[in-house]
């Protein structure tokens, strides 16, 4: 079954593993394209949100940035990449439903209930 066919039908969390170097911004770009809402793309660190954007933008794209690291903080686009800390520090920014949420390197997300 194509990927592309597996996400429409499925609702479930699913992690996709890529190497360095695999095309991640392209999966991001064919995800957000598949997404019947609006798409949330989360990073750790400013380096790796506004890499991710940039390679976005260059497929031709549109999509806001929200990184105080970056000094900005635009939220209202169909897809928004952000910095887990300043989405985390806003989510009253965040009151709209986001249909998919890609996390960069979700591996660094921590199992503790009570950290970003």
């Amino acid at each position: 079954m194509p990927p592309s066919l597996w996400f429409r039908r499925h609702t479930e969390p699913a992690a996709i593993v890529l190497p360095t170097g695999a095309g991640k911004s392209l999966v991001i770009a064919e995800l957000a394209g598949l997404a019947r809402g609006r798409v949330l793309v989360l990073a750790h660190v400013k380096e790796l949100v506004a890499q991710n954007h940039a390679k976005y933008c260059a497929l031709g794209l549109e999509a806001d940035i929200f990184a105080a690291g970056l000094q900005r903080k635009e939220s209202h686009g169909k897809v928004v990449f952000g910095s887990v800390q300043s989405v985390a520090r806003n989510l009253d920014q965040f009151r709209s439903e986001f249909s998919l949420l890609i996390v960069d390197e979700c591996h660094r997300i921590s199992d503790d209930d009570d950290s970003q």
